[in-house]
């Protein structure tokens, strides 16, 4: 669990160009601030695993030159679905981005994450008989949702001041993004991805605590948005009065999340 956490916040890092690399390790730092992130690195569980491959999908794909690359995106969309079936994300920001840039891209991309998709799900189908396709559903048909858990999440989350920070910065970095780039801040899957994975985690969470893993995914989308905005706006880091601001807001926003920590949370 704790590999896996650290591949999937290495995204960050690998996104930044050398003249970006202090925002991308301070935007790693801000990310294992976060409560719900902090609290299960080193749980064992499946979310981990699905992070990890979800937002290796989302940079493959980014970068994918070829179809090769295609491919490779499409086998690990297919990776982070099995790990969990809520990570959808990841598959469907790629999909549209490769059915938008090219056709045949997109066929390659379902061919290859059906191809892995098919042959894990008859492998677990092998080994664990019919009880995994009733783990697989249950989530759908059983599990109880309700608005008042849903707000509760979010309560939980807007409680942190890190939290509103990044989503503050996340807000300020599209805007500047859209003010010099207009439409092309969609010329990569990265903002898209940031509205997907929020808009489906935030749907699937059920009881109290689902926060600790739905929202890992979607808080790690932002800072790699933000990561990539900032080097899109300015390829060489400069520290100005804004970011000099900036700096001073996470200062105090650190502050007051570890003025009083609470040792059960990290």
């Amino acid at each position: 669990a704790i590999v896996f956490m650290l591949l999937a916040a290495s995204t960050l890092l690998f996104v930044a160009p050398r003249g970006h690399r202090a925002t991308s390790v301070t935007a790693v730092a801000v990310f294992f601030l976060i409560h719900a992130v902090t609290g299960n690195t080193a749980y064992l569980r499946s979310d981990s695993m699905a992070l990890c491959w979800s937002l290796w999908a989302v940079v493959v794909a980014a970068s994918a030159r070829g179809r090769p690359g295609v491919a490779a995106a499409g086998v690990l969309c297919a990776l982070a679905i099995a790990a969990k079936q809520s990570f959808l994300a990841a598959g469907i920001t790629c999909f549209f981005y490769f059915l938008i840039r090219d056709r045949r891209d997109a066929r390659a991309f379902v061919i290859a994450g059906s191809a892995v998709g098919v042959v894990l799900g008859l492998a677990a189908w092998a080994y664990w008989g019919s009880d995994f396709w009733f783990a697989v559903t249950i989530p759908l048909t059983d599990y109880p949702r309700d608005i008042e858990s849903f707000w509760v999440h979010w309560r939980m989350m807007f409680a942190q001041p890190l939290v509103l920070f990044v989503l503050a910065t996340a807000v300020i970095a599209t805007a500047v993004a859209f003010a010099s780039a207009g439409w092309r801040v969609f010329a990569t899957p990265y903002l898209p991805y940031v509205l997907v994975s929020w808009t489906l985690q935030t749907s699937v969470m059920t009881g109290i605590g689902a926060e600790n893993h739905n929202l890992n995914e979607p808080m790690l989308a932002t800072l790699l948005w933000i990561v990539v905005a900032l080097q899109q706006h300015r390829p060489h880091l400069q520290l100005g009065w804004a970011r000099g601001a900036g700096l001073a807001a996470l200062a105090f926003c650190t502050h007051l999340e570890l003025r009083h920590p609470d040792p059960s949370l990290y």
